[in-house]
C-alpha cells in the first residue's frame, strides 16, 4: 500500500500542476502582494479544492463525472472564460491603499479562494492536465494494486499544491514591503489586466 515513491510521485504532481502560470498564481501573487502570505496560501487554497477534485475523480476512477465535464467541456469553458474576464475588470478597478504602512486590498481573503476555485474548476485545461499527470504516472502509482493507495496519492497531490503555494506566498512576500503605493496600485491593474487576458485566450479558444 505504502512506499516512499508513490507518495513522492503524488507530491511533484501536485507541484507540477500548481506551478506553470496561470491565473490563479496571479490571483495569489496579488494577495501577498495586498494582505500578506498567509492571504496568499489561503487563495491557493481554491485552487487545492479544484485540482483535488479532479484527482479525486481520475484516481478512484469516477467515470461518470469525467464523461460529464467531457460531454460539457464547451459550456465549462465558456462560464470559466466569462468569469475570468470578469474577475480580471474588478481586480484591476480595485483599489488597494496603505494603512498604517501595510498594504490594504479592498474585499475580503475567501473572496479570493472562491476565485480561485472558480478559475481552475471552469477550466477544462485544468482537468485534461490532471488527467494527463495521472495517465503519465500509472506505471508508478500502480493505483490498482491496493484500495488505499488512490487515496494516498490524492493526499499527497493536495500537499505539494500546499506546498508551492506556500513557497510562493514566501518569496512574493519578501517584496511586499519594499513595493510603494504606486508601484503597487500598477501591479494591481496589470494584475486584472492579465487575469482578463487569460479569459478572453480561453473564450477564443473555445469559440475560435
Amino acid at each position: 500500500m505504502w512506499d516512499l515513491k508513490l507518495f513522492v510521485a503524488g507530491l511533484a504532481m501536485g507541484l507540477a500542476i500548481a506551478a506553470p502560470l496561470g491565473p490563479v498564481n496571479i490571483i495569489v501573487i496579488r494577495q501577498v502582494l495586498a494582505k500578506g502570505a498567509a492571504a496568499g496560501v489561503i487563495a491557493g487554497l481554491g485552487a487545492i479544492a479544484a485540482d483535488g477534485f479532479f484527482a479525486a475523480v481520475t484516481a478512484f476512477g469516477l467515470k461518470a463525472i469525467l464523461k460529464f465535464f467531457a460531454g460539457h467541456a464547451t459550456a465549462i469553458g465558456l462560464v470559466g472564460g466569462a468569469l475570468l474576464v470578469i474577475m480580471g475588470v474588478v481586480t484591476a478597478r480595485q483599489s488597494v491603499a496603505f494603512a498604517n504602512g501595510e498594504a490594504k486590498a479592498s474585499g475580503p481573503s475567501a473572496r479570493a479562494t472562491v476565485a480561485a476555485f472558480s478559475a481552475t474548476i471552469t477550466n477544462p485545461g485544468a482537468l485534461l492536465g490532471v488527467f494527463a499527470v495521472f495517465a503519465g504516472m500509472s506505471p508508478v502509482l500502480r493505483l490498482a494494486d491496493h484500495p488505499a493507495r488512490p487515496a494516498v496519492v490524492l493526499a499527497a497531490f493536495a500537499a505539494g499544491g500546499l506546498l508551492w503555494w506556500l513557497a510562493l506566498s514566501a518569496a512574493v512576500s519578501r517584496l511586499r514591503h519594499k513595493l510603494s503605493a504606486n508601484t503597487l496600485g500598477r501591479i494591481n491593474r496589470w494584475t486584472g489586466i492579465v487575469i482578463a487576458a487569460f479569459g478572453f485566450a480561453l473564450l477564443f479558444e473555445i469559440l475560435g
